[in-house]
């Protein structure tokens, strides 16, 4: 399973700051945590800028779907993605199901 995530700049002025990092995360029905994957973070240009207007970053992982050592077992199960490093942005998340 291939998880991915897009931050753009939608403003018309340029982020300042170190870099960005999505922080993925699988939680199971119940809220458990069963998947972490920090991807590498993506450095900020020269100067410091990460973005300018417009520009967008993109983040992946892959979840081989095994808690622990077992296949995931059928449910429903939430995906998260934080970007770390960028002030003020609230996790995204979008469930979905194993059968």
């Amino acid at each position: 399973m291939t998880i991915t995530t897009t931050i753009t700049n939608n403003s018309r002025t340029v982020c300042e700051g170190t870099g960005v990092e999505p922080d993925f995360r699988i939680l199971d029905a119940a809220g458990t945590l069963v998947f972490e994957c920090r991807p590498a973070m993506v450095e900020a240009l020269a100067g410091g800028t990460p973005w300018s207007p417009g520009q967008s970053y993109s983040g992946e992982c892959q979840w081989s779907q095994m808690v622990g050592n077992s296949p995931a077992p059928a449910g429903t199960y939430t995906a998260q993605v934080q970007w770390e490093s960028v002030p003020g942005l609230a996790a995204m998340s979008k469930s979905f199901t194993i059968s």
